[in-house]
């Protein structure tokens, strides 16, 4: 028994040990690292801070660094990329940057070696241009080379750096917009009104001006002691409105004020479904992507309209745009056609649809476990009978194709010696007789018929108020005919009218928009 317990004690302490060992073999290897520093901060436009680049060896020594940055070219400007502090004992390629394309780009070495947990590479001085969120990142080619005399990359972590840039505080006037609250945000609302305040009475007037520069110094012109003004029909872009006050006949400080004007649609955009646009996958995946040059594109949504002549809004076959992103999976739909709406909103409120069809069909054939295969969902074939069907039409396949190359060849042989068919000859000079016999008269018959055919019966919509912006590509008996589109204000009746082209009847449907003012 206490042979048995020793034995077990010593099987213990073996796994245990076998363990820690284990867990110190596959300890997480922590490799070098390049940091900026600081990482966050926010900075007014105008002014200027320093960024420093650190490289952090990890208890491994390095001989060399090859660090790449990208910063926003139109947010900040890097007006000194050196500092004489550095670690780096020679530069192969000296810090250099590019304002215009935003990037800077250095190589060094340390011949001896170096094992640094904070080892200051260089310091950047930035300043700040416009108003936004900069980063500034490290790009993919970045390397710090091990000196183990084959420079292996061993860089791990890169760690950016994001900044919030914003205006001055105000040091004149206090500014405020009804229609542009958010100095941040892109309004669609292409007017202005501003509005602003002193703090006390004791004013003799304002000057101001609005520009796209971020800070801008008005004239010493006063305006008038008005505390209000709008500007209309401003263009798609950043604006900056400033204002200063006059107190006793000196000029007092200046505020800025920011307004993002964004009125143009997302860009056009294909929506792709797959696997095809006809198909027998019950869930098609629906893919989707656009851009927004201004404001960025915020979100999209998506409704699928199901075109079965049976399926109306009134029995739940209609549904609402919802949000989506792509790919979107869709729900397993029925067989039929559909029309996908996809619409895409940017970050000023403005949207765009894209509109395509895609049909989903019973599929020919279905492999059935066990059973063997389906056809058309009406008959099931077992294996057997499968193989047998193949071998057959296989072997009527090879005959055929064996006569066609027969055939093919004869054909061959008579092209090479220029010999044709007694048949072929009589009918050649049969066509000649009928083309000098009836050649003039098949032209005119030709010109009345295209007359006759080329007479189209038009129908046109005339539009009143109510914007039409989506409306069936696909009209037949076997599907239904929709239409959709919005009014200027909510819960407004929309009345549809159709009439027919056989006998002039004329028909109407209403609908009531909703609290979006858009109906369908």
């Amino acid at each position: 028994m206490e042979s048995f317990k020793s034995k077990i004690f010593c099987l213990a302490l073996l796994v245990t040990v076998c363990c820690l060992l284990f867990a110190n073999t596959t300890q997480a290897i922590e490799l070098p690292s390049l940091s900026v520093s600081p990482n966050t901060g926010t900075f007014t436009i105008g002014s200027t801070f320093d960024v420093s680049l650190f490289l952090d060896t990890k208890e491994e020594i390095v001989n060399a660094v090859s660090v790449h940055l990208s910063f926003p070219a139109d947010k900040l400007q890097l007006v000194d990329p050196f500092s004489a502090k550095s670690v780096v004992e020679f530069w192969a390629v000296p810090p250099r940057f590019n304002n215009q394309r935003g990037t800077i780009e250095l190589q060094g070495g340390m011949p001896g070696g170096l094992k640094a947990e904070k080892g200051m590479i260089a310091k950047f001085t930035f300043r700040v241009k416009s108003v936004g969120s900069a980063v500034l990142e490290f790009l993919p080619d970045s390397k710090v080379l091990l000196s183990d005399g084959k420079g292996t990359d061993v860089l791990g972590q890169t760690y950016s750096g994001i900044y919030h840039l914003v205006l001055p505080p105000p040091a004149g006037p206090i500014v405020v917009s009804e229609t542009h609250p958010d100095q941040s945000k892109f309004y669609s609302n292409p007017t202005a009104i501003l509005k602003w305040a002193s703090g006390d009475h004791l004013v003799d007037g304002y000057s101001y001006v609005i520009n796209n520069e971020p800070v801008s110094i008005p004239d010493e012109i006063s305006e008038g002691t008005k505390t209000e003004i709008a500007y209309k029909n401003l263009s798609d872009d950043h604006h900056y409105f400033h204002i200063k006050a006059l107190r006793n006949g000196t000029w007092g400080g200046v505020t800025h004020f920011a307004i993002n004007v964004d009125t143009d649609q997302p860009a056009g955009f294909p929506v792709q479904i797959s696997p095809s646009r006809r198909t027998s996958e019950k869930n098609p995946i629906i893919q989707f992507v656009t851009t927004d040059k201004l404001s960025g594109i915020n979100y999209y949504e998506i409704k699928l309209i199901p075109l079965a002549a049976s399926c109306n809004s009134g029995d739940g076959c209609q549904q609402f745009f919802i949000e989506a992103q792509s790919p979107y999976i869709s729900q397993q739909l029925e067989y039929g056609s559909y029309d996908v709406i996809v619409r895409a909103y940017d970050n000023a409120g403005n949207y765009r649809d894209s509109v395509t069809n895609f049909k989903i069909v019973k599929p020919i054939f279905k492999i059935v476990s066990g059973e063997g295969l389906r056809i058309k969902d009406t008959l099931t074939s077992s294996w057997v009978w499968v193989w047998v069907i193949f071998g057959i039409l296989f072997s009527i396949l090879f005959f055929v194709a064996r006569k066609i190359k027969c055939s093919y060849d004869n054909i061959e042989k008579k092209r090479a010696i220029k010999h044709l068919p007694s048949s072929v000859k009589e009918k050649l000079k049969e066509l000649k007789k009928y083309k000098n016999k009836y050649g003039r008269a098949l032209v005119l018959l030709l010109i009345f018929g295209g007359m006759l055919f080329s007479y189209q019966a038009v129908a046109y919509i005339k539009l009143g108020s109510p914007l039409i912006t989506n409306i069936s590509s696909n009209v037949s008996n076997e599907e239904i005919f929709y239409v959709g589109g919005k009014t200027e204000r909510a819960d407004t009746e929309v009345i549809i009218y159709f009439q027919s082209l056989q006998n002039g009847e004329t028909s109407s449907e209403i609908v009531t928009s909703d609290e979006k003012g858009e109906w369908f």
